[in-house]
């Protein structure tokens, strides 16, 4: 590159020219043309950019069920037993002494009027009886002459001797009661009424004295029920109460036996600590026996057509009940006042209105507010 030689104080220097060309000038004065224009062209290059899409709302699954008016019963639970009404059970006794030689019925039969209940023959004379009898008529022979000698040396007196006669003739009756095991053929006991037979109280074989209770009768149909309840409920029960009667072993839906609280003992039972009471039945069911257990249900309050919903759409916050109102895709929460319950539904005293819809499956995970969908309906199990 040439350079020229300066004068002066710049002998001995030498200054550089550098020559620019025309065509790198006007590209550097094209440059920011050139990039605003690729800026601008870019987007339309790119084409549309699609937009952010929205935030999904959270949700939850419920099942719900709508708020209606029905019954609902409060009931204290218990269990009982079927027995025979003891009001209406007659006990047949033996008219005379004798030996059971036959008793053809067993507890439970259902007998008619005039059916043998037992045969009772004359009492064998080697028996314990036959001998106690015997023997109590010597000694009393022999008191009877012991007093007349005393009365004759004035150390008895006369109602003394008659104590004695009267002792002796008691106990001869006795002796002629059991016969002497000759007596006349076995004489058959027969039932005074038709019924069941509660209870067998003698066995063949055995020597019984006139009097003794033989067989327990009772009349058909004749049936109550036995219960225990807790002493805590006792305060809340009362003769007259409405009562529900299932067996323990019964079918899912069936129908409950109505009757009423017959009688309620204030005694607490020590080996059960239950307080007693009976039910009676004027009309019971073909199925019930003596015997069954059964489970009891006596009705403490109740309401014919009270706002209900079902137990499990209550929550409970701070200490108070409520529950999640669904309408328009939404759950709101509202506090309910309750009032009787039984029977898995709950009274709504104040609160809720019928037709309206509340939250059961999926409650506990709402919040006030949160939109809610419909859970899936869970198929049937298959065989």
């Amino acid at each position: 590159m040439p350079g020229s030689r300066s004068g002066g104080g710049d002998q001995g220097r030498f200054r550089a020219v550098i020559t620019i060309p025309n065509w790198v000038r006007k590209a550097r004065r094209l440059a920011p043309l050139a990039a605003a224009a690729v800026l601008l062209l870019a987007p339309a290059c790119s084409g549309p950019q699609p937009s952010e899409a929205p935030k999904a709302e959270p949700s939850a699954a419920v099942a719900t069920v709508e708020v209606a008016r029905g019954p609902v019963e409060e009931t204290i639970e218990a269990f009982g037993t079927v027995e025979f009404d003891p009001a209406k059970v007659r006990t047949v006794t033996l008219l005379k002494a004798g030996q059971v030689v036959d008793v053809p019925v067993v507890a439970g039969e259902v007998v008619r009027r005039g059916q043998p209940l037992l045969t009772l023959g004359p009492v064998p004379q080697d028996s314990l009886d036959m001998q106690r009898a015997r023997i109590d008529v010597e000694f009393a022979a022999r008191e009877v002459e012991r007093t007349r000698r005393l009365l004759g040396e004035k150390l008895a007196t006369n109602q003394d001797l008659l104590n004695a006669e009267k002792q002796l003739d008691t106990d001869r009756a006795v002796l002629a009661s059991l016969g002497d095991g000759r007596g006349p053929a076995p004489a058959v006991v027969a039932a005074p009424q038709a019924g069941i037979v509660a209870q067998v109280l003698v066995t063949r074989g055995q020597v019984l004295a006139a009097g003794h209770e033989a067989v327990q009768l009772a009349a058909e149909n004749a049936v109550a029920v036995r219960v225990g309840f807790e002493v805590g409920d006792v305060p809340r029960l009362a003769v007259g109460l409405p009562v529900l009667l299932d067996p323990v072993y019964a079918e899912a839906g069936a129908a409950p036996v109505r009757a009423a609280l017959s009688r309620l003992h204030r005694l607490v039972d020590p080996s059960t600590q239950l307080v007693e009471g009976l039910i009676q039945l004027a009309t019971p069911p073909p199925w019930m026996a003596a015997g069954m257990k059964l489970r009891v249900r006596v009705v403490v309050r109740s309401a014919s057509a009270a706002v209900v919903i079902p137990r499990d759409a209550l929550l409970d916050r701070d200490g108070k009940p409520g529950v999640f109102l669904v309408a328009q895709g939404h759950a709101s929460w509202r506090p309910v006042v309750l009032g009787i319950e039984g029977g898995g539904v709950v009274e709504v005293a104040q609160g809720l209105a019928p037709g309206e819809m509340v939250a059961t499956t999926g409650r506990t995970s709402l919040a006030d507010g949160m939109s809610v969908r419909s859970a899936p309906t869970p198929e049937p199990a298959r065989p």
